[in-house]
């Protein structure tokens, strides 16, 4: 329980930055993101599904030693925390 805590706390900062329209950074982080891996395997966006079936990313996990399980979890803590949003993860790199 601490643990997904602890993710999901990492995660709250990037969720704020929302959609990439009009988002200054965004597009830059993402490009950054995308060439600049963080330990030995893929880092992972959160994403959420919207209303218009399109996915935004909310939130990036990385350095952990699996950065895909850490992010199942944080998912998993998003969902209990919003059950009307959907939320997966995908590679960053």
């Amino acid at each position: 329980m601490v643990k997904r805590a602890m993710v999901l706390a990492s995660v709250l900062v990037l969720a704020s930055c929302g959609s990439s329209d009009g988002v200054e950074g965004y597009d830059a982080l993402s490009n950054f993101v995308a060439d600049n891996r963080v330990g030995g395997g893929s880092d992972q966006w959160i994403e959420t599904i919207t209303a218009m079936g399109t996915s935004e990313r909310v939130g990036l996990i990385f350095g952990y030693m699996d950065d895909h399980q850490a992010c199942v979890e944080a998912v998993t803590g998003m969902q209990e925390a919003n059950p009307g949003r959907v939320y997966v993860c995908t590679p960053a790199n």
